[in-house]
């Protein structure tokens, strides 16, 4: 339904258009480097550098909860 090209049943995030494809599939990645932008912040990495991709696998947000 956002006309991005992936059928919705198969769309992370059917309701925004994207292209990524690593993390989430048609998510919103501004950077086109295939990780979704939501993904990138959670595990520290800038969604506007491609080169800059997500290295944690725990993301920061469950890090965070973790140590409250």
């Amino acid at each position: 339904s956002d006309l991005d090209g992936i059928e919705d049943d198969l769309d992370d995030c059917p309701n925004t258009a994207g292209t990524s494809s690593e993390d989430r599939t048609g998510c919103p990645d501004t950077d086109g480097d295939g990780w979704s932008n939501q993904d990138e912040v959670d595990y520290c990495a800038n969604p506007l550098d491609k080169k800059d991709e997500p290295q944690l696998r725990t993301p920061i947000w469950l890090l965070h909860q973790a140590t409250e």
